[in-house]
């Protein structure tokens, strides 16, 4: 019969532990790290299944396909009965990911009710990317941020005419291009009842659509602007009717005129 010491009996101490404290513990380390827990042992074996929580970055040249084969395989493993918060993806390598890994990383999140979602991706060299309709209609989503970068004005990443995101409290978009609705302009976030942060940066409008319409009566906080490799040529005019708008801020460069503001109350108005 073999006698367990005392510094074996501590060493193990953290499998003693319940599994929500494990995860709990795995969520601070990096996604592939989290994976290779489960060679510790068997109480380990397959934990990172069940993480809530889940953060894709990618910085590193020439390792697109290694990275965009390493997030389908996790997601194609994970506990599907278990509910994802939190999904993020970031891909910033001179190489785009590719355009299957990206649509697939946004249907999983729709399909399996995520909160929060987080795309940054480089687009410049594809083709035909047209983003899932359903991650638009999802009910669950209360924070949404989608960034694709563009070096072509040739290249469009298109919203729908309507955002129908009926629990969505944060929108951020950067690099995409709004829709025109049948009115002749923008109009996309009338039906996002509970939307109180709006982000709006570098974004176009489809062909010669000169109209941004903010209609929408939650939103209180409104940044909408620019950085520096945004094309001046698409200068647009933005109309705002948000009843609850407290505060009004205009980054970068100008890039639209200024805005024309319907039955709003007091609000601040900043600029950098």
């Amino acid at each position: 019969m073999k006698i367990q010491n005392k510094s074996d009996r501590d060493a193990d101490k953290p499998s003693d532990l319940p599994d929500h404290i494990l995860l709990h513990i795995i969520e601070f380390l990096k996604i592939k790290q989290s994976v290779q827990t489960c060679i510790l042992s068997k109480r380990w074996k397959g934990l990172w299944k069940h993480l809530t929580n889940l953060k894709f970055h990618h910085s590193y040249p020439d390792q697109s396909n290694i990275f965009c084969n390493f997030v389908s395989q996790i997601l194609s493993n994970r506990d599907d009965s278990t509910p994802l918060h939190r999904l993020n993806f970031k891909h910033i390598d001179f190489i785009e990911p590719s355009k299957t890994t990206l649509l697939e990383v946004m249907r999983y999140a729709e399909s399996h009710n995520v909160q929060q979602l987080t795309i940054n991706a480089k687009v410049k060299n594809i083709s035909g990317l047209e983003l899932p309709p359903s991650i638009f209609y999802c009910r669950s989503l209360t924070y949404l941020n989608l960034d694709f970068w563009h070096n072509s004005n040739n290249v469009m990443t298109m919203l729908p005419k309507s955002l129908n995101l009926p629990s969505l409290k944060t929108l951020h978009l950067q690099r995409l291009t709004f829709t025109t609705s049948d009115d002749g302009c923008a109009e996309p976030f009338s039906a996002c009842n509970m939307l109180n942060t709006l982000v709006i940066i570098c974004c176009y409008l489809q062909d010669d659509t000169q109209v941004l319409c903010i209609s929408n009566s939650k939103v209180s906080s409104l940044t909408i602007g620019s950085n520096y490799m945004y094309d001046e040529t698409h200068n647009y005019k933005v109309v705002l009717f948000t009843p609850k708008l407290t505060s009004l801020t205009a980054s970068g460069r100008p890039t639209f005129k200024a805005p024309s503001a319907h039955d709003l109350p007091f609000y601040r108005r900043s600029e950098y």
